[in-house]
C-alpha cells in the first residue's frame, strides 16, 4: 500500500483523537490552496517531491494536530489574500517563484503556528507578534507539536532544506504578514466555518470536533 493510502486509512478508523490527526482531506485542501496560489509554468519539470507527498510528510513525521495545521491555514490564507492583491495591481507586482515556493510557505506557516500553539508561546526566531495577550490562542485545543524550531522541521524534510533555510522562511513569512501572527481562538473559530462551509467534508473529518472545542474554549474565557 502507498503512504498516502496508508496514511489515509490509519486516520480514518475512528480510533484516534479526531484533533490529534490530521485526515487525508484536510491535506488535500491545503494542496490545494497552495497550488492555487503558487502555479507551476506549464511544461516546465523539476525536481522537486510533489507537493502533496511533501506535507503529507512533514503532518506525518512532525506529528502536527489538526488545530495547528488549522493555524497554518489562517497564515496561509493571509498570505494568499496579499498576494492576490498584488497580482491585481499588476503582473509586475507580484514577484516571481521557485518551483518548490509552496512547499517553503508551507513549512514556514506550520512552524509559526507550532510555536503559537504552545502556553506560553514560542515566538519566531527574532519576531515579535502583534498581540497584547500573553497566552496562546489554543492553549486547551492545540495538541503540542514537537516540530516548533527550524532544526526539527528540517529534520523530517529528509534533508531537503536546512534549519538555516528554514529559519530564513520562517523570518520571510513573517515579514510578509507584517507580523500579523496573533490567531485569537474567535477568530480561529470563524475561520474554521468559513472553510468548512466551502468544503462540507472538512466538517465531518475534525472540522466539527474542532469547532466545538474551540467553542467550549471561548464559554470558558468569559
Amino acid at each position: 500500500m502507498d503512504p498516502i493510502s496508508n496514511y489515509n486509512n490509519n486516520n480514518h478508523m475512528g480510533m484516534a483523537d479526531p484533533l490529534l490527526v490530521v485526515p487525508m482531506v484536510w491535506i488535500d485542501h491545503i494542496v490545494a490552496l497552495l497550488s492555487g496560489a503558487f502555479p507551476q509554468p506549464e511544461g516546465v519539470t523539476s525536481e522537486t517531491t510533489p507537493l502533496r507527498m511533501f506535507v503529507l510528510r512533514v503532518v506525518r513525521l512532525s506529528s502536527t494536530s489538526l488545530p495547528t495545521l488549522v493555524m497554518a491555514h489562517v497564515y496561509l490564507s493571509r498570505l494568499v489574500g496579499a498576494l492576490a492583491k498584488r497580482t491585481a495591481a499588476g503582473p509586475a507586482a507580484r514577484p516571481q517563484h521557485h518551483a518548490d515556493a509552496p512547499h517553503r510557505v508551507f513549512l514556514a506557516a506550520l512552524l509559526v503556528a507550532a510555536k503559537l500553539a504552545h502556553d506560553p508561546p514560542s515566538l519566531p526566531s527574532g519576531e515579535s507578534v502583534v498581540s497584547s495577550a500573553s497566552s496562546s490562542p489554543m492553549s486547551n485545543v492545540a495538541h503540542e507539536s514537537p516540530a516548533t524550531s527550524a532544526a526539527a522541521l528540517a529534520a523530517v524534510c529528509g534533508g531537503a532544506y536546512s534549519p538555516r533555510e528554514v529559519m530564513a522562511m520562517e523570518r520571510a513569512l513573517c515579514k510578509a504578514l507584517a507580523h500579523r501572527l496573533w490567531v485569537p481562538a474567535a477568530r480561529l473559530a470563524e475561520h474554521v466555518r468559513g472553510i468548512c462551509a466551502k468544503a462540507p467534508v472538512l466538517a465531518h473529518y475534525g472540522g466539527d470536533a474542532l469547532l466545538a472545542a474551540l467553542e467550549a474554549e471561548l464559554e470558558l474565557s468569559w
